[in-house]
């Protein structure tokens, strides 16, 4: 059986957008938790890479579901 990972790159920091997108309103919860869910019914694992310093999103990846990797500071 192949293995097919999902990966979530959240290690921007949204300035264009003005916002975190990650939190964002995704039909009911935030934008981080749908995109795991979403790829956990056909990818595993799902890994959600985080900059350095946002152990907040890392918390609500992993609560989610997904695997974290973490990338330092631009």
């Amino acid at each position: 059986m192949d293995v097919v990972a999902g990966v979530i790159p959240c290690a921007g920091r949204s300035r264009r957008m003005g916002a975190d997108k990650p939190s964002l309103d995704a039909g009911g919860e935030r934008f981080l938790e749908h995109a795991v869910h979403t790829l956990a019914t056909r990818c595993s694992p799902v890994v959600v890479v985080i900059e350095e310093g946002r152990d907040d999103l890392a918390d609500r990846a992993r609560a989610a579901g997904a695997q974290v990797r973490i990338t330092a500071h631009p």
